[in-house]
């Protein structure tokens, strides 16, 4: 089993970049691995509840909460949250604020990194 941590900096809309990194979390788990994912800049909006994209879009907060209870393990970062204007009330159950030093530790013990 490999651990992976997957970093999204892109908030969820914009592109398909938040999209692609919660389909790789999705696959990484389907495989049998060890999944964390940290969401930090503008991909702090992915952990925001209450999206409603257009119907022609995932909804990647549902999307978000299915890989929760698939037992990955989200972090946001803080200083990212709280210059949006975000509060842990504003996030999706399960996605934890913490700091910088959260995504060193992940990091430094993960064996994969993906950025997206």
């Amino acid at each position: 089993m490999v651990t992976y941590t997957i970093i999204i900096n892109e908030a969820p809309y914009a592109m398909e970049r938040a999209y692609t990194g919660l389909r790789f979390a999705k696959t990484c788990v389907f495989e049998g691995h060890k999944t964390n994912l940290f969401l930090i800049e503008n991909g702090v909006y992915v952990a925001k509840k209450g999206q409603k994209p257009s119907s022609n879009q995932p909804n990647l907060g549902d999307y978000l909460e299915d890989l929760i209870k698939d037992g990955v393990e989200v972090k946001v970062c803080v200083v990212c949250v709280q210059a949006r204007g975000l509060s842990e009330s504003d996030l999706i159950a399960g996605a934890k604020i913490v700091t910088l030093n959260e995504l060193v530790e992940w990091t430094t013990n993960s064996d994969k990194i993906m950025v997206f």
